[in-house]
């Protein structure tokens, strides 16, 4: 109305209605940063939770020796099932790994390959039985020292092959 009576003129109306739209996308942009702040302060709140829940492992003070390579690795009369489950995963596994001795670990899923590297690694703590590491308790090594010395590289075939042949499914 005011362009068509001439109190303001096309330019000055175009400008309006875009600084109009520009405040609009700011409040707009503005508020949903707000928002996905707040959820983001949520899981935070969790993860922080998730921290502070105390530690099931225990780390020992034991450090290992650095001379003579790498240690003799010993289960002995190994057990082990997850908690809250009745299912033994492992039971009574008796192994020796020999310093430079190469190892396969194979079998049907389930059967227990990743549990025995994962208490190897001390993500668990055996139900029964042990791992001597170099003659000492697995339990009785500092974790920091032992994972120094360490290392996994978990598998997921899935993850692997989606990624190498994508285009074969297309």
């Amino acid at each position: 109305r005011y362009v068509l009576v001439g109190a303001i003129t096309v330019g000055s109306f175009s400008f309006y209605i875009s600084a109009i739209r520009q405040l609009q996308n700011s409040l707009n942009r503005f508020f949903n940063r707000s928002s996905r702040i707040y959820e983001d302060g949520l899981y935070m709140v969790d993860i922080y939770k998730f921290m502070d829940l105390p530690k099931k492992i225990v780390s020992g003070k034991e450090k290992l020796s650095v001379r003579g390579g790498a240690p003799n690795i010993l289960f002995k009369d190994l057990s082990f099932k997850y908690p809250g489950r009745n299912e033994v995963v492992i039971d009574n596994l008796n192994l020796e790994i020999k310093p430079g001795e190469h190892l396969a670990i194979v079998g049907e899923n389930g059967a227990g390959k990743t549990t025995l590297i994962k208490l190897l690694m001390r993500f668990y703590d055996a139900s029964t039985g042990d791992i001597l590491v170099g003659g000492v308790p697995i339990k009785n090594v500092d974790l920091d020292d032992w994972y120094k010395r360490v290392g996994v590289l978990f598998q997921e075939f899935n993850s692997y092959f989606w990624t190498l042949y994508p285009a074969y499914f297309e």
